[in-house]
């Protein structure tokens, strides 16, 4: 008898002992799956960016919304690293982000400017966190100043007047609608620019990305390094210059203005029917003079 409770208590032992270790392994399990879905990002941004592999299993149900009450601004500075960022018009002067990094977000205004910062966020959540930031001015309100940078993000402006823009998106797109700029300094390292029913003057300069402008009007000194230009129903200000190194460049012929084409002899410079190598020029008496050269590419002007 007493060998019966040796025995059975042995059984006990070992029994409790494998519950214990089951209960372990699944709990370890559980944590491995939590951390999987918890801490994998998720991106909005398009295709230029690098890491948008590990950003598809975002979990939605992490996505925060914060608003900002600031006061009246007329300047606008940007240090961020990836958001979407879209600047418009609206009821009162606003910041929205929207995204799981809102709460390491500053926007504060001090003597009338506006500074929109993620340089607090450490490298972590800096990197991998993808949000968006809407902001918002009153449809009477102008601003004089939209200035600063983005690491990874596109920006919409829209319906806008600004005196002056001098920002950088190092990879990103930039689309302008109805928006009126009398002095532009605008970088593009990887993205592409697309303009809409705007006035622009200024400098562009875009290194991997394309330029589409249609239905405005222009005063520019435009530089891309690899990239189409494409101009569609528009008009020039004044003159205006459009340097490619290697792509095509391509426009709806606009009378009143006067031509200064050159291309490398193995590409085509087209005006209207006609086709010519290496130059073509025109000029017209107090018109302003269209300006293109490509390095390798096509000119086309229909």
């Amino acid at each position: 008898m007493k060998k019966f409770y040796q025995i059975s208590s042995v059984i006990l032992i070992i029994g409790l002992i494998l519950l214990i270790f089951g209960k372990l392994h699944d709990h370890n399990r559980e944590i491995s799956n939590w951390g999987a879905s918890e801490f994998r990002v998720h991106s909005h941004h398009h295709h230029h960016h690098d890491h948008d592999d590990d950003d598809d299993d975002w979990d939605k149900r992490k996505i925060e919304n914060k608003r900002f009450k600031v006061k009246q601004f007329t300047k606008i500075t940007l240090d961020l690293s990836r958001p979407d960022v879209h600047i418009a018009k609206g009821e009162k002067y606003q910041v929205t982000i929207s995204g799981p990094a809102g709460k390491r977000i500053t926007a504060k205004v001090k003597n009338q400017e506006l500074l929109i910062s993620d340089a607090a966020q450490n490298s972590f959540f800096r990197w991998h966190h993808g949000y968006d930031i809407t902001i918002t001015i009153p449809a009477t309100a102008r601003l004089t100043d939209l200035t600063g940078q983005t690491q990874e993000g596109d920006l919409y402006l829209d319906n806008l007047a600004i005196s002056t823009i001098d920002l950088t998106l190092n990879d990103g797109d930039l689309a302008m609608n109805n928006v009126k700029v009398k002095k532009a300094n605008i970088r593009l390292e990887e993205g592409d620019m697309k303009v809409t029913d705007s006035t622009i003057i200024g400098g562009l300069n875009l290194g991997d990305g394309d330029l589409n402008i249609t239905g405005s009007q222009l005063q520019l000194i435009a530089s891309l390094a690899d990239g189409d230009a494409t101009i569609s129903n528009s008009q020039l200000l004044g003159n205006t210059s459009f340097k490619l190194d290697d792509g095509d460049f391509e426009m709806d012929k606009s009378s009143g203005i006067s031509y200064d084409l050159s291309a490398d002899d193995d590409d085509d410079i087209r005006l209207g029917n006609r086709r010519y190598r290496g130059h073509y020029s025109k000029k017209i008496t107090r018109a302003p003079t269209l300006k293109v050269t490509s390095g390798d590419g096509d000119i086309k002007i229909y």
